[in-house]
């Protein structure tokens, strides 16, 4: 027997490093590592799946362009 998987469509965004974004979906920027032209950070981090007590959230990292 053979199963057969329909694809679902996603929503997806991509990230522009704006402060409007970074407030909206409270992305966590690091300081540690930052551009030497612009002085932003280069990596920024989102906590996932942080509404359920039991388990610690997972850290996805990106960076802009992403």
């Amino acid at each position: 027997m053979i199963k057969i998987y329909q694809k679902q469509p996603i929503q997806a965004e991509q990230f522009d490093g704006s402060q409007k974004y970074i407030f909206e979906h409270k992305v966590i920027s690091d300081n540690s590592l930052v551009d030497a032209l612009t002085h932003d950070p280069v990596y920024y981090s989102i906590l996932i799946d942080e509404d359920d007590p039991g388990e610690e959230p997972d850290e996805v990292i990106f960076e802009i362009g992403d």
